[in-house]
């Protein structure tokens, strides 16, 4: 998880932009869309970094090679 970040935070924007429009005619409060909205990106991302990202060309451009575990 640790190597996630960078990537949710590039692709986080049109999700978050996106997400509101879908749920502006749902009758919910506020908070309970924010927290839809919140919950909703983060997973999204998450999931895509983790199939379509980890380890492909663009991990690797972003995150840089990888070190085996247990080496020093």
């Amino acid at each position: 998880m640790a190597d996630a970040p960078f990537w949710m935070y590039l692709v986080h924007m049109p999700i978050v932009m996106a997400l509101p429009v879908l749920l502006a005619n749902v009758q919910l409060p506020g908070i309970v869309k924010l927290a839809i909205v919140v919950v909703a990106s983060v997973g999204l991302t998450l999931l895509s970094y983790r199939y379509f990202v980890r380890s492909t060309a663009i991990g690797m451009q972003l995150n840089g090679r990888r070190c085996p575990r247990g080496a020093p």
